[in-house]
């Protein structure tokens, strides 16, 4: 296997994490269409933005990253493994209809090949009402969903919560000869002020997590790998492909011999770019679709249980990705 420079849909692929976080077939004359020259990241200010839905789990969200990137390696001569590297400081920010995330995010590019960030948002802000938090004193008490627009615990009240979180990722990317390949490992780690919950559940030790479909502990890690299989379709700007994803939440004693908590979903995705130029405040526009059915999960694949989701049932998500560059 030869590492060359990562395809252009597979960098577009980084904010899609709804979708995994969230969601390819060979074309034998594709090597035949000449590429275009690479789009190497500027030196100069940046944003990135994301808008996200889905079903099976519903969800709505709207994510930007914006700061400064720095060029590390310009040389001509340099070896190719140093081609398309810098470094970004700057804000990120997440809303949806159930809480806000405001952070500071650093991302190193140090090869083609690998890409490290840290993301930390002292503020994570849960709004309460019919979008708030649902918080159990243990795994067991959660209950399942209702159907497939539903999330666990529907059945009553829901709460505000107020906490922080952290944020590691490493993403290794290549190529073997038109297929793109590319997997992120998400580490994540929330910590919540249980004075901020209501007064009767101040003594609960985890909440189910709808960005990531598991329960979790109110102060504890969730870790999630995605892996992509990429191949560009003839007619440019298409690409279309599968992801597989893991998602594990690390319960400790916390969790539940007789329930299942880590996840396993895989299915297709597709991409279109509309366009990608060098620079400009509005670039490389593109839609994404992915439909992963669940392999493993406490209820939305069968059973018997009011609630529950058949296995035929994927889940489904669509967006808009965009960014600028100065």
């Amino acid at each position: 296997m030869s590492f060359r420079k990562p395809p252009r849909e597979l960098r577009i692929l980084a904010l899609a994490c709804l979708a995994g976080s969230s969601g390819w077939p060979s074309v034998a004359h594709a090597q035949e269409q000449p590429e275009p020259p690479p789009v190497e990241a500027p030196t100069g200010p940046f944003y990135r933005a994301m808008i996200a839905t889905r079903i099976n789990p519903i969800g709505l969200v709207g994510e930007a990253r914006g700061g400064y990137r720095v060029r590390l390696f310009t040389a001509p001569s340099r070896s190719v493994l140093l081609h398309d590297t810098w470094a970004t400081l700057g804000a990120a920010f997440t809303l949806s209809p159930a809480s806000t995330r405001v952070g500071i995010a650093a991302e190193v590019q140090p090869l083609q090949v690998l890409n490290l960030q840290v993301t930390w948002e002292p503020l994570v802000q849960w709004f309460g009402g019919v979008a708030g938090m649902k918080s159990f004193a243990r795994v067991a008490d959660a209950g399942i969903v209702n159907g497939i627009v539903g999330q666990v615990g529907e059945v009553g009240p829901r709460q505000s919560a107020r906490g922080w979180s952290l944020t590691l990722q490493a993403i290794l990317q290549g190529r073997l000869g038109v297929v793109g390949l590319r997997n992120t490992v998400r580490a994540i780690y929330n910590a919540y002020d249980l004075a901020s919950l209501d007064a009767e559940h101040r003594a609960d030790r985890v909440y189910y997590d709808p960005t990531h479909d598991v329960m979790a502990r109110l102060d504890g890690w969730i870790v999630v790998d995605d892996l992509d299989v990429i191949v560009p379709l003839p007619a440019r700007g298409f690409n279309v492909g599968a992801r597989y994803t893991v998602t594990a939440p690390i319960l400790g004693d916390d969790g539940d011999p007789n329930r299942i908590t880590t996840t396993h979903r895989v299915g297709p995705l597709a991409t279109y770019t509309f366009r990608e130029r060098p620079l400009g405040a509005f670039n490389a526009p593109t839609v994404f679709v992915l439909a992963q059915w669940w392999v493993r999960h406490p209820f939305r694949t069968g059973g018997d249980g009011d609630g529950t989701v058949s296995p035929w049932v994927p889940m489904v998500a669509a967006g808009l990705l965009f960014r600028g560059d100065w």
